[in-house]
C-alpha cells in the first residue's frame, strides 16, 4: 500500500501498487481518487521528483516488501512515509537572492511538512 498525500488539501489516499505499475499507471488512479489531472499532478517522494509515465515505481527507490509491493505505511523514521502530490497549477515561482526566477515551490509545502514531522514520531 502506498500512500499518497495531496499537499493542497492534506487529504491521505491509499493506493494499492507494485513494483511493476508505471507511474502513468498510479497517476490515473490518483485522478479517480482525488480528481487531479494527470497533467496537473507533480508526484515526489524523498524530496525527488517522480517523473516518465513508462517507469515503473521499482526505479524511484520506494520502499518494497519481499512481495514486491510498495510499502510506504510502515516506515521508519529515517524514511519518508508518503509520496505527495502537489497540482502543478498551485506552484508558484521562487525568487532567489539575486532576484532571478528559480524553480516553483509549492504554495502548500507547509501542509506536506506538517504531515511529514507528524508521521515521525509514530514508530517511536
Amino acid at each position: 500500500i502506498m500512500l499518497v498525500l495531496v499537499a493542497s488539501t492534506g487529504q491521505e489516499v491509499e493506493v494499492e501498487c507494485d513494483c511493476d505499475t508505471t507511474l502513468g499507471a498510479l497517476q490515473t488512479e490518483l485522478e479517480e481518487k482525488t480528481e487531479v489531472p494527470t497533467n496537473d499532478q507533480l508526484l515526489v517522494f524523498a524530496g525527488a521528483r517522480l517523473a516518465g509515465k513508462e517507469t515503473a515505481l521499482s526505479k524511484y527507490g520506494l520502499p518494497m516488501d519481499a512481495n514486491g509491493t510498495v510499502d510506504i505505511v510502515e516506515q521508519t523514521q529515517t524514511q519518508s512515509r508518503f509520496v505527495v502530490l502537489y497540482r502543478k497549477s498551485e506552484l508558484r515561482p521562487v525568487k532567489g537572492d539575486d532576484g532571478a526566477i528559480g524553480s516553483a515551490e509549492p504554495e502548500c509545502a507547509g501542509v506536506a511538512a506538517e504531515r511529514e514531522s507528524a508521521g515521525d514520531g509514530e514508530n517511536e
